[in-house]
């Protein structure tokens, strides 16, 4: 049966002969037999902009609009980072498959009609992304669906860049000091925005004649570099 088969397949054989036939009306036998049909689908959401170093959380709706259902229903979505993604689902109507996962989404699940399977999939996003974050998830069968097209589901995040006007200055007060003496240099750090930073990194590497302690505002007495 080729593949793209649908509705019903139907067989008929004959026989015939030379020979009269006392009964002919048993020369002949069709066989009738419906092709399972299921019309699966898939939805996919997410926030329409993604933060480079953030995560964006995607969701999956995949149906089974049947009549039949499908016991192997196989879903698939790689999106981009997908290397570190954790992902969950839901099953409703009867649907049944694995849970929880990690990775790219690569599962088969049985899908009755009328059933359906909510994933939720949570990824990092690399801190130098930029442009369009580009998911596409896909749903198939060995079964007949009657609307392939909608099969297929595509979403695109814009990736929004922030801005920080990161600045630092170091002062001693002092133009000389004696040698054995204390100094203390005050380091002040600030971020002009407009957006928040979350991973500034503050450095400052002392030479071998200074041995130091310092603190900030949010952290305890430390020895060492900054």
């Amino acid at each position: 049966m080729a593949a793209d088969a649908t509705g019903v397949l139907t067989n008929t054989a004959s026989i015939s002969s030379d020979a009269t036939n006392p009964e002919p009306g048993n020369d002949e036998a069709t066989d009738t037999t419906r092709i399972l049909t299921a019309d699966l689908a898939v939805d996919e959401t997410a926030p329409a902009t993604a933060t480079p170093g953030d995560s964006v959380v995607y969701t999956l709706v995949v149906t089974n609009g049947g009549p039949d259902g499908d016991p192997a229903a196989r879903v698939l979505d790689t999106p981009p980072g997908s290397g570190s993604c954790t992902w969950t689902a839901a099953p409703q109507g009867g649907a049944s498959g694995a849970i929880s996962g990690a990775g790219a989404l690569n599962e088969t699940i049985d899908l009755p009609a009328g059933a359906s399977m909510t994933y939720s999939l949570t990824c990092p996003i690399d801190p130098d992304a930029s442009g369009t974050l580009v998911d596409t998830a896909s749903v198939d069968s060995l079964l007949d669906d009657p609307d392939p097209a909608d099969n297929t589901a595509i979403d695109d995040d814009t990736v929004v860049s922030f801005e920080a006007d990161l600045a630092i200055t170091k002062t001693d007060g002092l133009g000389q000091l004696v040698a054995g003496s204390t100094v203390q240099y005050a380091i002040e750090v600030r971020n002009d925005g407009p957006d928040n930073d979350p991973a500034a990194r503050v450095t400052d590497n002392l030479t071998g004649a200074l041995q130091c302690t310092w603190e900030s505002a949010w952290h305890p007495v430390r020895g060492g570099p900054l």
